[in-house]
């Protein structure tokens, strides 16, 4: 049977459950209208929760209802379990999304977790950003346009320029590294940013890369090694590393 969205739902506050409504508008790198996690700085601005999730509580005697688990979009028939970061699913005739995290830390308490005494969302859902604008109702159908394996490598890369970052010059090195990954390694990149010569952009880029929630197995830097006075991507990055490792970065040098 086709995928479908079973219920769309909102909510005011974050860490609450949330509202089934008739219908939603998504918004592209927002979310939904009217949605408390809905923001361009944030890449969780959509969640996605499966049915079978729901079940499960509901046999272990929890009268679930839809939008309990703080989930903005409750999936049938689609197997969430299988779809890695960068999928890209579309919803109805319109609107499409792109997977960006798999499961979530939880809040300590939240309000969902006292009222259900589990929340599923943290393990059983999936979180995206907006692609394309558009309307989705229960009942419309869910295409996988791109299905990324959760098995694939998941790259992240950051360029540091403060004339690519500026726009008074042209990132080619960014690209040119990411294409190396998909085509050698069969990587996913799931992030590409650019940044200025700072250390607090640097560092905040790697820490948010880094989360375990991101489930992101590699991050490159380009940029930033020389010896001008604004070239700080070592230091910045000696700061986030727990463990160098220099011998792959020789590896790399001698490749």
């Amino acid at each position: 049977m086709t995928p479908y969205i079973k219920a769309v739902c909102i909510s005011d506050a974050k860490g609450q459950t949330k509202t089934p409504v008739a219908r939603v508008e998504l918004k592209t790198n927002f979310g939904i209208a009217g949605d408390a996690h809905a923001g361009a700085d944030t890449h969780r601005q959509v969640s996605l929760l499966d049915e079978v999730s729901i079940d499960i509580m509901r046999q272990k005697g929890y009268d679930a209802a839809d939008g309990d688990f703080g989930e903005n979009l409750v999936t049938a028939k689609l197997p969430i379990n299988e779809l890695g970061i960068g999928t890209i699913l579309q919803l109805g005739p319109e609107v499409q999304l792109k997977v960006s995290q798999i499961g979530k830390a939880c809040h300590t308490p939240c309000a969902i977790g006292q009222r259900t005494g589990e929340c599923i969302m943290p393990t059983e859902g999936i979180f995206a950003r907006v692609l394309k604008d558009g309307v989705v109702k229960a009942g419309d159908e869910i295409k996988i346009i791109k299905l990324v394996n959760r098995a694939a490598i998941q790259a992240a890369v950051i360029t540091v320029s403060d004339r690519c970052h500026a726009g008074a010059a042209r990132d080619e090195s960014g690209p040119t590294i990411s294409q190396i990954l998909a085509d050698s390694l069969k990587a996913n990149i799931a992030e590409q940013c650019i940044v200025p010569d700072e250390s607090e952009a640097i560092i905040d880029c790697l820490r948010r890369f880094s989360e375990p929630e991101r489930f992101i197995d590699l991050i490159f830097t380009t940029g930033g090694t020389g010896f001008a006075p604004r070239d700080v991507t070592p230091e910045a990055a000696a700061a986030v590393i727990d463990r160098p490792a220099p011998g792959i970065v020789e590896a790399i040098r001698q490749a």
